[in-house]
C-alpha cells in the first residue's frame, strides 16, 4: 500500500481516537458530524444539538477558533442565518421545543496544524439565557498534498529516465558510427 494512503489512514485513526478521548459528557450536547476537518480543505460539518431546557430554543450560534474559518452556513427549516463572518454564525427564526433536536450545516476551512480544536456553540433562549458548549473537532493532515507530490515526483522521474535513455542511445549510435568510420 502506498505511503500516503497509510499516512492518511493513521491520521484518521489518530483523529478518531483523540475525539473519543476528548468527548466527555459536558461536550457531547452539540455533536459534529464528521468530527474532523481536513487541513487546507473545506469540510461540510453538521452540528446536531438537542434542546435540554424546559422552554423553546430560539437561537443558535457558533464561534470558530483561530485556524478555523467559517466559509458558509445554511438555513435549516425556519432557521435563517442572520450573521455570518469568518469566525461566527448566528441562526434565528426557529423555535425548538424541549427534548427535540435540530441540525445546522456549516462549511469550515481548516488552516490550523493537525490536532484538536473546538468550536464554541451557543443555544439561545427567549429570556436571554445562553447555554454554551464546546464542540470538539480534530484537524487532520490534508490528503491532496502527499498524493500531488507523489504524482509530480513520478512524472519528473519518468522524464528523467527518458532523457537518460535518449542520451545513452545517441552516445551509443555515435560510438557505433565512429567505430564503423575508423574500420573502413
Amino acid at each position: 500500500m502506498p505511503r500516503p494512503v497509510l499516512r492518511l489512514g493513521a491520521s484518521l485513526l489518530l483523529a478518531v481516537t483523540l475525539v473519543a478521548l476528548r468527548a466527555d459528557a459536558s461536550s457531547a450536547h452539540v455533536v459534529p458530524s464528521p468530527s474532523f476537518v481536513e487541513s487546507g480543505a473545506v469540510t461540510v460539518v453538521e452540528l446536531a444539538g438537542p434542546n435540554e431546557r424546559a422552554g423553546p430554543m430560539t437561537g443558535f450560534a457558533i464561534r470558530a477558533p483561530e485556524g478555523i474559518r467559517i466559509v458558509d452556513a445554511e438555513p435549516t427549516g425556519t432557521w435563517r442565518v442572520v450573521e455570518r463572518t469568518a469566525t461566527q454564525t448566528v441562526w434565528v427564526g426557529g423555535s425548538l421545543p424541549p427534548n427535540e433536536e435540530v441540525s445546522f450545516r456549516v462549511e469550515l476551512e481548516a488552516t490550523a496544524a493537525p490536532g484538536p480544536v473546538a468550536l464554541e456553540a451557543e443555544q439561545r433562549y427567549p429570556e436571554g439565557e445562553i447555554v454554551r458548549w464546546q464542540v470538539p473537532l480534530t484537524v487532520v493532515p490534508g490528503s491532496g498534498t502527499a498524493d500531488q507530490n507523489l504524482g509530480a515526483a513520478l512524472v519528473v522521474g519518468l522524464v528523467g529516465l527518458l532523457v537518460i535513455a535518449l542520451v545513452v542511445s545517441i552516445a551509443w549510435r555515435r560510438g557505433v558510427r565512429a567505430q564503423g568510420g575508423a574500420d573502413g
